[in-house]
């Protein structure tokens, strides 16, 4: 039986990275950001969020693309860093762009295996 959700897919995806991204950039600026995470439950929030993101881009591109999943991740990771450079009591920190970059390269790997064993498997 077909999935009715999977010609929506993409629009679904695209919908809830808007939504994320928006707060991520919105809600980081908020004075409760500061100190939300203390070390080391910030690198696993981290690498929550941008692994969620990697998968919802590789929703959108329906996993034929998850290199570019990967570089847009990358781009709203930097982001993310740079604009917490001139917000009170946040700082850029490698060591967070670094766990956004692992988890999300581990999702963009996983989805691309899975999207190769599927391939396999489907007559």
């Amino acid at each position: 039986m077909p999935n009715p959700l999977s010609g929506r897919l993409p629009a679904i995806c695209l919908a809830i990275i808007v939504v994320l991204v928006g707060n991520l950039f919105y809600l980081g600026a908020q004075p409760i950001a500061v100190g939300l995470f203390p070390p080391p439950w910030d690198k696993l929030a981290h690498a929550l969020t941008f692994g969620t993101l990697a998968a919802l881009w590789c929703g959108v591109f329906r996993a034929r693309r998850p290199w570019v999943a990967l570089a847009i991740v990358a781009v709203i990771a930097a982001g993310d860093e740079v604009h917490q450079i001139w917000l009170p009591g946040r700082s850029a920190d490698l060591a967070d762009f670094l766990a956004d970059m692992a988890a999300a390269g581990l999702v963009v790997a996983a989805t691309r295996i899975h999207a190769n064993f599927r391939a396999v498997r489907t007559p």
